[in-house]
């Protein structure tokens, strides 16, 4: 197979990815029931072209079909890497946004060391689950529980 197919297959391949990623995105990385419906609230936002409730595999290849119409700028029926990086940049726009706002602690519009400092601190209060203050594989032994020791007060937060 010829290098340019698989990068036609590859960028096709990838819309549709981008696009239900981009949903994902909208419900994070937690899978409880809310963030779950509001996730297929906004793919029924997205896909559901003809409003009756269901998202047919119809309606999600006609989206990925106006999604690569709309970025292949040199109608080629495939996205380059510089087409295809639009679109990702578009698509992962608000969630970069959101992931600066959660660092920048004070909204001064800046995101400072300290406050890049208290985000690591939150991911080694997350991923040091035996409190040993390294992330370690003898971290991958204890099961994930919020108040695993009782100590949160005096963990970042």
């Amino acid at each position: 197979m010829r290098l340019i197919s698989k990068i036609k297959i590859i960028s096709l391949l990838g819309i549709p990815f981008i696009l239900l990623f981009s949903i994902n995105s909208e419900a994070d990385s937690k899978r409880n029931t809310h963030k779950i419906a509001k996730s297929l609230f906004i793919m029924q936002k997205v896909f559901d072209a003809n409003n009756d409730g269901n998202i047919s595999k119809t309606e999600m290849t006609s989206k990925a079909k106006n999604t690569m119409h709309n970025y292949d700028e040199n109608k080629d029926n495939a996205l380059s890497l510089e087409e295809y990086k639009k679109l990702w940049i578009k698509k992962m726009n608000r969630r970069m946004v959101r992931n600066f706002q959660r660092l920048d602690q004070d909204g001064n519009a800046m995101v400072s060391l300290e406050e890049i400092n208290n985000g690591m601190d939150r991911i080694m209060w997350k991923m040091d689950r035996n409190n040993d203050n390294v992330i370690s594989k003898d971290d991958l032994r204890y099961k994930k529980v919020r108040g695993r020791i009782n100590k949160f007060s005096n963990r970042p937060g």
